[in-house]
């Protein structure tokens, strides 16, 4: 049918889907197992857009495939980790909205810049670099307020904010490095914090 949601419900084992899905609904990604990866390599194509909810917040959702001109969909991430290789969420101006997931690089050569995409947000955004040095060449905007967490899994990620940010709420590294090019700001009141990592 080309109308209602689609809803996937992840494995408690790792499972690969390798061909090609052409989206004609809204697509539902829930239920993720801890410690389990659903990965998605074949080419996704559609402008419906794409839910990460992993309910228990611990699995994660691969997306691998060359979909840079053929997916088109908003991206909201509820739970969970989405994990992508360079341009396989797409290209264009799709929204990606933090509604509690983490956003996260793939470990090899990704430095796409997604900050246009970011749009309105309920939950922290939160970035994995994950031993990229990612920059963010527009600045955050108001729809994110509560917060940006930055981190990188893998040693020697790096994200560079630039220009000036408007995003609220709290700024946390806990791993991985935080810089800011020349003239770069964060809203005025907002904190920085850091566990781990630099600044």
């Amino acid at each position: 049918g080309s109308s209602g949601l689609l809803t996937l419900e992840g494995s408690i084992i790792s499972i690969t889907f390798s061909g090609a899905i052409t989206l004609n609904n809204a697509v539902n990604l829930i239920g993720f197992s801890a410690a389990q990866t659903t990965s998605f390599s074949g080419q996704i194509s559609g402008n419906f857009p794409i839910s990460i909810n992993s309910g228990s917040g611990t699995g994660t959702v691969a997306l691998s495939g060359a979909n840079g001109s053929s997916f088109t969909g908003n991206l909201a991430l509820a739970a969970g980790t989405l994990n992508f290789t360079n341009h396989s969420i797409g290209d264009g101006t799709a929204t990606i909205s933090f509604n509690g997931g983490i956003l996260q690089y793939a470990a090899t050569a990704n430095t796409q810049d997604i900050s246009s995409r970011i749009g309105t947000s309920t939950a922290a955004g939160k970035i994995d670099t994950n031993n990229n040095p990612v920059v963010f060449g527009t600045a955050l905007g108001s729809g994110i307020t509560t917060g940006l967490t930055v981190k990188s899994t893998a040693a020697g990620g790096s994200l560079t904010l630039t220009g000036a940010n408007l995003y609220t709420g709290l700024t946390t590294l806990t791993s991985g490095t935080l810089k800011f090019a020349a003239g770069a700001s964060i809203a005025s009141g907002n904190n920085l914090t850091t566990s781990s990592g630099a600044i």
